[in-house]
């Protein structure tokens, strides 16, 4: 946190001391460098657990840019919006704050001073008030009603959305005026509804009415009004529903009904009904069609005669005794057309009984099932089919139930991966299910309940123990109730594949291996180099010879940082950039305090690129060690307390954006130096190797920017 007598002289004393009104300070980078007690009780922080931290703390990730552009408005046009913001205090509760921000110099530094008043309250009560009438809104809308006040005193009509929405107008601080409705009535009713609502005449201060609207496009709505007068007021309140779907609805019940009693006789099925000897007293129009008969014949016809022979006795026997049991029964009849032809009917038989209970008819429905049963064959054929072409898979295959019985289904290839026989497992539990595989089938059984299959690679033993790794899935069959009948288990013996992954992966990280050792030896060979690079400087007595040494050193040690961060890692094609350059900075800093070179500068480095290709981080270290040497040999003559170097290196789209800079000297880009200079000859050797677009400012210190397309890592 800023130092107390520092925030004052920036701030001010009354809010550098003040603890009534919420306060903190927070640096360029929206960094918290002093929040008081009244702000950290708000958001439930200790001062300890803000300090340093940033403000995405309290307003989240997302937040956090809207809150950067208000700052940087701040600065431009030195003023902020007044706004409400919301925030997380640490128990996760939402915080409503209204946000008062200026620029302040404290230490030589600019900061921003934010003052904080809690909205909270305020922002719940108005959001609960919001909720209620959207609820109420969409209760309105669902239910299809809207509701009015009228003013008897002042004539004052006021329409809630709903009531707008009934009369499809958009809505409206006033209701339409009278004519205006008027229109949506016939005068007859518009005539009723303006006496009965806004006469002030009511009995016991209750009406209620159904009545019509009309449209221009010659639609119509039905709506039901209710409404009351409040006791000892002037206000009348009134509901209006639309009721146009419910009086459909009715009118649509009257006509089924007519309708039924009319398909009745135009039925499909046969239906007729016989006496107690059998003979038919009526048929309908589907039986008549059937056996080519008219009503005519209803007293001589005998409908037993369109039986086959083989059918006519028992059915015959059957009918009598049924008459003595008085019980009905069911069952599949052949029956005759008018041209001969037999069809297959379910023929449902049921008693009658008159006002005394006594059977007096029965009544015969027969329908025509000839062509489900043909259908019916069909299926089993094509069930037939599939059997066969599970018993010719090559994946084994067979079915269970929910608690692992095997069902019908074990084909050859289940014989042949698993070993048993399917006399041997029908009817039977898994036998390869022990206590542990078990527990395992339940969890599996209960996915299958909720996701209808499942696959999971498993490993299963064989009948003679042998122990082998399948592909297994399981898939639902379903009952007609949408329960699960039974499952159906494929399983592919992929033994033999997961062998061939294990040693492809045993090379694999043998080759891993060998490439580690490689970066490793490489970096050591480098280390070699730099280190005889080291030993003449040691015997050099030319600083000129010395100081082109240590550049050498510094250009090798950046190429082995790069082999030896890659050696260290799992991943030997890419490097962590932001160690890499942290180090870098470090060792060419090193390397000239060696030399007896006075260095106080202090460096930025921030690097939003993840990862680089190491044919790209070789060149890019090698342009940054001598960016940074350049930097510390040229930019400072004189020692400046705000010494500083700033890498920036992010990624925009395929390609990254690099900024150097320093704050320095800068110098003469047409001058002699300039041009002849080994270490710049070097930048644009390597700017061209990168096919980096680049630009160069050095008016007042330097900063080199540039764009390269990134290589796939």
């Amino acid at each position: 946190m800023i130092d107390k007598h520092k925030l004052i002289q920036g701030i001010g004393a009354p809010l550098a001391e003040t603890n009534s009104l919420p306060v903190c300070v927070v640096d360029n980078k929206l960094h918290f460098r002093y929040a008081n007690k009244s702000l950290l009780d708000l958001f439930e922080y200790t001062e300890e657990e803000l300090d340093g931290r940033s403000l995405q703390v309290i307003v989240g990730k997302n937040k956090i840019k809207d809150i950067f552009l208000e700052i940087v408005n701040l600065i431009k046009n030195k003023s902020i919006s007044k706004r409400e913001w919301v925030g997380l205090s640490k128990s996760g509760k939402e915080v409503h704050v209204i946000i008062e921000a200026s620029r302040v110099r404290i230490d030589n530094k600019m900061h921003t001073l934010a003052v904080v008043v809690d909205n909270t309250k305020k922002a719940v009560l108005e959001t609960s008030l919001k909720r209620s009438a959207d609820l109420n809104q969409l209760v309105e809308k669902i239910s299809k009603r809207g509701n009015f006040e009228y003013n008897l005193k002042t004539k004052k009509l006021h329409w809630t959305e709903g009531l707008f929405d009934i009369f499809e107008l958009p809505p409206s601080e006033d209701p339409p005026k009278m004519d205006e409705q008027s229109g949506f009535f016939t005068k007859e009713e518009w005539d009723y509804i303006y006496k009965t609502l806004f006469s002030g005449h009511y009995n016991d201060g209750i009406v209620a009415f159904e009545t019509k609207i009309y449209f221009p496009d010659g639609r119509y709505k039905y709506l039901h009004c209710t409404g009351k007068l409040w006791e000892n007021t002037q206000y009348f309140h009134g509901t209006v529903r639309d009721i146009t779907e419910e009086k459909k609805r009715n009118i649509e019940i009257e006509y089924s009904e007519r309708k039924f009693r009319q398909l009745t006789e135009a039925i499909p099925h046969i239906v007729w009904i016989a006496d107690l000897d059998a003979q038919p007293i009526y048929i309908n129009n589907a039986g008549l069609t059937y056996f080519g008969k008219n009503k005519s014949d209803l007293l001589t016809w005998d409908w037993l005669s369109y039986l086959t022979e083989e059918e006519y006795a028992e059915i015959v026997e059957l009918w009598n005794a049924n008459r003595e049991s008085k019980s009905d029964h069911k069952r599949m009849v052949q029956l005759k057309n008018k041209y001969g032809e037999l069809r297959w009917f379910s023929v449902t038989v049921f008693p009658q009984y008159d006002e005394q209970l006594k059977m007096d008819t029965w009544t015969i429905i027969a329908t025509d099932v000839h062509d489900q049963l043909s259908a019916q064959k069909e299926v089993e054929q094509s069930n037939q089919r599939l059997r066969s072409l599970i018993d010719a898979s090559p994946i084994a295959i067979y079915s269970s139930n929910l608690d692992g019985y095997i069902q019908d289904i074990w084909n050859p290839a289940a014989e042949r991966i698993l070993g048993w026989q399917k006399e041997e497992v029908t009817g039977k539990k898994l036998t390869f299910l022990d206590d542990n595989n078990d527990k395992l089938y339940k969890k599996a059984i209960d996915e299958i309940l909720k996701s209808g299959q499942i696959n999971r690679i498993i490993k299963r033993k064989t009948k003679t123990g042998k122990e082998i790794t399948v592909d297994a899935t399981g898939g639902a069959i379903y009952d007609e109730f949408g329960n699960i009948e039974e499952v159906i288990v494929t399983m592919m013996d992929i033994s033999e594949l997961i062998d061939h992954r294990r040693q492809l992966q045993e090379s694999l990280k043998e080759k891993n291996t060998l490439l580690q050792e490689i970066h490793h030896r490489v970096k050591n060979n480098l280390a070699i180099i730099a280190s005889l690079l080291q030993l003449q400087v040691y015997q050099s007595h030319s600083n000129d010879e010395k100081a082109k040494l240590m550049d050498a050193q510094n250009r090798v040690k950046s190429i082995a940082m790069v082999h030896e961060l890659l050696y260290s890692t799992e991943e030997f094609n890419k490097i962590d950039l932001s160690e890499y350059y942290e180090r870098l900075l470090l060792s060419v800093k090193g390397n000239l305090v060696g030399l007896d070179q006075e260095l106080n500068v202090h460096h930025q480095i921030d690097i939003a690129l993840e990862t680089l290709s190491i044919n790209q981080a070789i060149p890019l270290g090698l342009l940054i060690n001598e960016l940074v040497t350049n930097t510390l040999k040229y930019a400072f003559p004189n020692q400046k307390e705000d010494a500083l170097i700033t890498l920036n290196i992010t990624k925009e789209g395929n390609s990254a954006h690099v900024m150097y800079s320093d704050n320095g000297v800068g110098f003469d880009r047409n001058s002699t130096s300039f041009t002849s200079g080994l270490g710049l000859q070097i930048i644009d050797s390597l700017l061209t190797q990168l096919d980096a677009n680049y630009q160069i400012d050095s008016s007042d210190g330097y900063t080199l920017t540039f764009d390269f397309p990134l290589l796939e890592v």
